[in-house]
């Protein structure tokens, strides 16, 4: 791990990424970036359950007051 007094003497063309004091190389940066999207993938999965289960829900209920409804008027 270079620090930042140390950039002019790597090789040229290294690519590295400046975090804070010290830098990341790109390697380390694209499997943190990876880590980061399969992270936000899996928490985008969780919401959609959760938006499947509501819409479930609801349809659930719209069609139990349409049964209780029907049952009124038959009264």
């Amino acid at each position: 791990m270079a620090r930042l007094d140390e950039i002019d003497q790597q090789a040229p063309g290294s690519k590295q990424v400046d975090r804070g004091l010290s830098l990341v190389p790109e390697e380390e940066q694209e499997e943190n970036q990876s880590a980061l999207l399969k992270m936000q993938k899996d928490n985008a999965n969780i919401q959609k359950q959760d938006l499947d289960k509501s819409i479930n829900n609801i349809s659930q209920n719209k069609n139990q007051d349409k049964i209780n409804n029907s049952q009124l008027s038959k009264k």
